[in-house]
């Protein structure tokens, strides 16, 4: 799933993972993240840093519960302090750019999610909540998330390279998920 390649991570070996992490608990996005940032050389090849990334957001984005995975932040946090203000080789450009932007979007979902963890990471809540709570924090991560989509939104529509469209498509899910959510709790027209 993340090869030194310009190819998207294939699905097949993407899947593979998350049906781990759903079979056995100890496939965590924290694990995930460990092996990540000890054993791939995400810091010799942009591409690899985004199919990192690209990985941790389909996890955590099926996971149920996520405020126990702030460790994951540490992997986020070290990717994009690398790489922020790197210039690798031109084709390598649009993957640091995606790869930086999907970090901000965990940090973000990351911390929302530590402020309600009764919202599953695909944003589903299961149980009765104080939704006027979570409006607040929610508007302010679904604005971080549209954000960081947007702004790498022309980059991938102008792109040749077919794996951005493949790595953008979570962080369009993310701005999706959290924005029906959104709409679904908040009754006000600051929703819209």
């Amino acid at each position: 799933a993340t090869k030194p390649n310009s190819d998207p991570p294939k699905a097949k070996h993407v899947r593979r993972i998350i049906i781990a992490s759903l079979r056995d608990a100890a496939v965590t996005p924290q694990f995930v993240a460990q092996y990540f940032l000890e054993e791939r050389p995400w810091r010799t090849d942009a591409r690899i840093t985004a199919k990192c990334l690209y990985v941790l957001l389909i996890l955590l984005q099926y996971r149920e519960e996520i405020a126990s995975q702030a460790a994951v932040t540490r992997f986020t946090d070290a990717v994009v302090a690398y790489w922020d203000g790197r210039f690798p080789e031109e084709k390598q450009q649009i993957f640091t750019q995606i790869a930086l932007r999907i970090g901000a979007i965990i940090h973000s979902k990351i911390q929302f999610h530590q402020n309600h963890p009764e919202v599953h990471g695909n944003f589903a809540v299961l149980q009765k909540s104080n939704f006027p709570q979570i409006v607040p924090t929610l508007r302010q991560h679904l604005s971080s998330v549209l954000y960081e989509t947007n702004g790498i939104k022309a980059q991938v529509t102008d792109s040749t390279i077919f794996a951005a469209t493949v790595l953008w498509q979570p962080m369009v899910n993310e701005t999706v998920s959290a924005y029906r959510l959104l709409k679904s709790i908040d009754s006000s027209s600051a929703s819209e």
